[in-house]
């Protein structure tokens, strides 16, 4: 919907679900994502790029005050987008083992996303906070690799919520 955000001033949904790629937003229906009952009736939404800013993403998360499931590639960036999105309580991935699968797979694994980012994310991953993300992180490093969220399409993967513990 295309809705000026100073006129959103609440919603329905009892989260908000944000996915890093268009893609993965454009064919929703295709992911499997199993939904807690916590987060049973997220509000779907587009980070952003050049096109779409992510500063209105973030205005919303501001003005709704709601809990952020962070649906983003397995990469070092991917993992940094979902520590620190404002309201943050979760990363949407598959279950770890299923991910090393993909990490391990040299038609999904891709070095170059591992190489690229590590040098700006290796210091705030090693010391995340978050359960989930330091374990994704080692995955990451252990097969310099990362994996793009667009392989979870037609994949029937499973999509988990890894939720945030301090």
């Amino acid at each position: 919907m295309d809705i000026a955000l100073e006129n959103i001033t609440q919603v329905e949904h009892d989260c908000i679900l944000v996915t890093e790629n268009y893609r993965c937003f454009d064919q929703l229906a295709h992911l499997n994502i199993k939904l807690n009952a916590s987060f049973a009736s997220p509000l779907i939404i587009y980070r952003g790029d050049r096109d779409y800013r992510l500063d209105s993403c973030l205005q919303l998360f501001e003005q709704l005050k709601k809990p952020v499931l962070a649906m983003t590639d397995l990469d070092p960036s991917g993992l940094m987008i979902a520590q620190s999105l404002p309201y943050a309580v979760a990363l949407v991935a598959p279950e770890l083992s299923i991910a090393e699968l993909f990490l391990i797979n040299s038609n999904t694994a891709n070095s170059n996303l591992y190489t690229q980012q590590l040098a700006t994310c290796q210091n705030a991953l090693d010391t995340s906070k978050y359960t989930p993300i330091s374990h994704f992180w080692q995955l990451l490093k252990r097969y310099q690799a990362g994996v793009v969220q667009e392989h979870w399409l037609n994949a029937g993967i499973e999509l988990l919520i890894h939720e945030f513990q301090h």
